[in-house]
């Protein structure tokens, strides 16, 4: 026993002088190459870092933190490779070792504000990385440290600093900051049972839900207010070929990973095949829509889409896709599993709207005690009105459920079938005059179209009698307001501050800015300069017809033969009369129609 233990001990030894002598030579190799970088031209210095990134963080992450303030230097180096080559170095550290992250955050924050595009690119490539470990890094955190938190609110800013970005005037960033954004709404939204699952995936249910430093709310608003700014850029008018073809990829993403966001992004890309930017060529166009099919596709294959299979088939074959490709497109599924997605649909649009009506009455409610805790006078001489604009509001609610209603049950053969056998005993022999009145026929319309018509004259007839699914949309009290509604402007200094809100609002104050600066075309078109479209010949020019050819030909041989005291002047003579030898050797039998036209002295 002594012997081996003995003989263990000597290991350890040995174990550690091979580990001692491999760090000192690793050590050394990496002292030769800094030491060749300051007097090394670009490309040298970006092999050295590529050897030393190499070195430290494949095999002695322990020399990182003896060398990274010496590397992190770099990134104020003159040439921009090397600054990228230092990107490149940081989030292979916060692969290798996220623990590093407070000390090289901000130099990505730095970076971000580079005189180079081309360094900007690297960097928001680098961010997307970045921000997923940085945030599985600190909710992995049992206790907060100063340093943790410094360095979550420079990647929040670093965060806000790349949406700000999608407002670039260089195309190549601002299709890097839409990837980037892309993550972001992955990160921080919830998964359900049709998400695609990847590999070391991270959501918001693996935040800690009591977690100080995180907020799952603050982060899903934040997530829901970058979606929309997706949407809105996807359907600018401004907006090129290659952005557009990337933020189509990037909502299909997140509809694939995020089936709860699928409405929105089946809705944007039947406006976008509806009308395409009018700013885009044929070629542009044609690729557009080729990408957007593909997408389609994509989405047809996830089962979070079966909601939507009608809209998307109709786009495919508006796109060009057969009805074979259609069909191995979309996943198989037993009768119970749609009538169980059936159910959940309807359920889900019931309960949304139940939620939405609660909370607009709470709102409403609220506001009406705070006014009447403004002023209690004004209250008493108050009489209410009905609410004219909620009753719209909740009338075209119902009317929307229960076109989708109707429209999904109307699909089915049976239920169609039955319907017709069941009223058709019930018609009067003579037809009604407003039916008469009101009939318009049916002219050029697929069976899709017919059903989504009927679909919407029943559900406003069952809104009228306030039946259907969609009946609930409607509040069981009608919505009351106050007749005469004074504007009171209170001065923020009379109340009392709220820091948590004041805090909030500061932290999503970039959001709202951007959300701002892309509401509508012209303030975009204002914030973005219009770059100079490159004119080609093919595209602005059209052949001449045969007649309008033969003319110009014939008037240019007349100036030819006419200007004979021209060409003498300006001593070109010998240069015409060789034109006129060519001409009358190439024509023979015009040559003597030519020669009347005006007499030529050829010798």
């Amino acid at each position: 026993m002594e012997g081996l233990l003995g003989r263990s001990q000597f290991l350890g030894e040995a174990v550690n002088l091979f580990t001692d002598e491999k760090t000192a030579n690793a050590r050394s190799k990496v002292v030769e190459w800094l030491n060749e970088v300051p007097n090394a031209e670009s490309g040298i210095k970006c092999d050295l870092l590529v050897k030393v990134q190499e070195m430290i963080l494949g095999s002695c992450v322990e020399l990182l933190e003896e060398f990274m303030e010496h590397i992190l230097s770099l990134a104020h180096d003159a040439n921009a490779d090397v600054r990228k080559q230092v990107v490149c170095f940081i989030e292979q550290i916060c692969k290798v070792k996220v623990e590093s992250l407070p000390q090289v955050i901000g130099i990505i924050s730095m970076l971000l504000r580079d005189r180079s595009p081309q360094v900007i690119k690297r960097v928001i490539q680098a961010c997307g990385s970045i921000y997923k470990n940085g945030l599985q890094w600190i909710c992995g955190k049992s206790e907060i440290l100063d340093s943790a938190e410094q360095a979550w609110n420079v990647l929040s800013l670093v965060k806000a600093q790349i949406l700000d970005l999608i407002d670039n005037e260089n195309d190549g960033i601002r299709t890097n900051a839409i990837k980037f954004l892309e993550g972001v709404v992955v990160l921080q939204s919830y998964p359900d049972e049709d998400s695609q699952k990847k590999d070391n995936d991270f959501s918001l249910q693996d935040v800690p839900a009591n977690f100080k430093l995180v907020k799952r709310q603050k982060l899903e608003e934040e997530a829901l207010n970058i979606f929309d700014i997706l949407l809105k850029f996807h359907a600018a008018t401004h907006i090129s070929s290659v952005n557009l073809i990337t933020c189509t990829g990037s909502l299909c993403t997140i509809a694939k990973l995020r089936p709860s966001l699928m409405g929105p992004v089946v809705e944007a890309f039947k406006q976008l095949n509806s009308n395409l930017p009018p700013t885009l060529t044929d070629s542009q166009a044609s690729s557009v829509r080729k990408s957007l099919k593909m997408q389609l596709i994509a989405l047809l294959k996830n089962r979070g889409s079966f909601e939507y299979h009608a809209t998307i088939r109709h786009m495919l074959l508006d796109l060009g896709a057969s009805q074979g490709e259609i069909q191995r497109a979309i996943p198989k599924m037993d009768k119970q599993e749609q009538t169980r997605r059936q159910k959940r649909i309807l359920e889900s649009a019931a309960s949304n709207l139940n939620k939405k009506m609660r909370l607009d009455s709470i709102n409403r409610q609220q506001e009406r005690r705070s006014k009447s805790g403004l002023d209690d006078d004004s209250t008493k001489d108050t009489e209410m009105e009905v609410d004219e604009e909620e009753v719209e509001k909740q009338r075209q609610r119902c009317i929307r459920v229960n076109e989708k209603f109707l429209a999904e049950q109307l699909r089915v053969t049976d239920v169609a079938v039955n319907l017709v056998v069941e009223f058709l005993s019930k018609l009067p022999e003579e037809a009604p005059e407003h039916f008469i009145n009101e009939y318009a026929p049916i002219q050029d319309m697929s069976i899709p179209q017919q059903v989504v018509k009927i679909a919407k004259v029943l559900g406003e007839q069952m809104t009228e009698r306030k039946i259907g699914p969609g009946a609930a949309a409607f509040s069981k009290d009608t919505p009351m307001r106050p007749r005469r509604a004074e504007a009171m402007d209170i001065c923020e200094s009379d109340q009392p501050v709220d820091e948590d809100q004041a805090r909030k609002d500061e932290a999503t104050k970039k959001l709202r800015e951007n959300m701002e600066r892309v509401k509508g075309e012209q303030e975009l078109i204002e914030r973005m300069k219009m770059r100079a479209k490159t004119l080609k010949l093919q595209e602005v020019t059209k052949p001449f017809s045969r007649p309008i050819k033969e003319k110009f030909l014939l008037e240019a041989v007349k100036r030819i033969l006419q200007s004979e005291r021209q060409c003498i002047v300006g001593g070109v003579s010998a240069k015409r009369r060789k034109i006129l030898t060519v001409m009358a050797a190439t024509f023979p039998d015009k040559s003597i129609a030519c020669c009347k036209v005006s007499p030529v002295t050829l010798m």
